[in-house]
């Protein structure tokens, strides 16, 4: 549905429309109606429980947000990747979220007991074998906001010790696509016309359980384009720093770990 989205997303008008618009767009953010997603980014570093060892005790909505980490636009001081908002997230989808869900599915869709149970237990079974990653991507462009459009190297992940795994499979999952059309006076007493889109994807991207180990400290979840990455990390040691970026010479490192949100 998104190839059908019109791909100029930004159509100025006038010279200075551009920065017209951001007062207005900044409006509708603190407004928070453009999109079901924090104002605020999440850290792009968070410190967790391990997915084995999940909060059982916690509702499903305070676990999508401890386990949701926020991008690192310029983890390797390369420049910043840019193709998602900062706004976007990409949650670590233990089972307890899984669990909670299909537990209001079975209300939803007045499944029978024994439905329900045999449902359960293959949910549970492939997260038993799998380590899932689902996301809010946000973006001016759809492709920026489908994670194949990274593919095929550019979506991977990297544990504490520097192991590299790749996906099972990476699905864009549904895409929304969102238009603004207004008229904005200038300084001159005129209008400007303005057009503007901004599109959201809902990716999943599954690993093999090998990637977390019960040994497994933390885990980066990398995209990456144009000679540039981005990261979402997850630390379930809380005494572990990691260092998420690496040393290009002559560029230096970017990576800040220095603010991460403890669990």
């Amino acid at each position: 549905m998104a190839r059908k989205f019109a791909f100029d997303v930004w159509k100025e008008r006038r010279v200075g429309c551009f920065q017209l618009a951001l007062p207005i767009l900044m409006v509708f953010l603190l407004q928070g109606c453009l999109f079901p997603t924090p104002i605020v980014p999440f850290p792009d570093i968070v410190y967790v429980p391990h997915p084995d060892a999940a909060k059982p005790d916690l509702s499903s909505e305070d676990l999508l947000d401890l386990y949701s980490a926020s991008p690192n636009r310029d983890p390797d001081g390369l420049g910043v990747l840019d193709t998602i908002w900062l706004q976007s997230k990409m949650v670590l989808n233990v089972w307890e979220i899984e669990r909670d869900k299909e537990i209001r599915n079975k209300i939803a869709f007045a499944r029978s007991d024994e439905k329900h149970a045999k449902i359960m237990e293959e949910r549970k079974a492939f997260f038993s074998r799998h380590v899932v990653f689902k996301g809010i991507l946000i973006a001016w462009d759809p492709d920026y906001a489908d994670p194949e459009w990274y593919l095929p190297e550019g979506v991977y992940a990297v544990d504490d010790k520097g192991k590299k795994f790749s996906p099972l499979r990476v699905e864009r999952g549904p895409m929304w696509g969102y238009y603004e059309r207004s008229f904005v006076r200038t300084s001159e007493g005129t209008y400007t016309y303005l057009e503007s889109a901004h599109f959201i994807g809902y990716p999943i991207i599954v690993f093999p359980k090998t990637i977390v180990s019960a040994e497994t400290r933390s885990i980066t979840l990398f995209y990456a384009a144009r000679q540039q990455r981005m990261s979402f990390t997850w630390v379930f040691d809380p005494e572990y720093r990691p260092k998420v970026g690496v040393e290009v010479p002559g560029v230096g490192n970017s990576a800040n770990p220095l603010w991460p949100r403890k669990q």
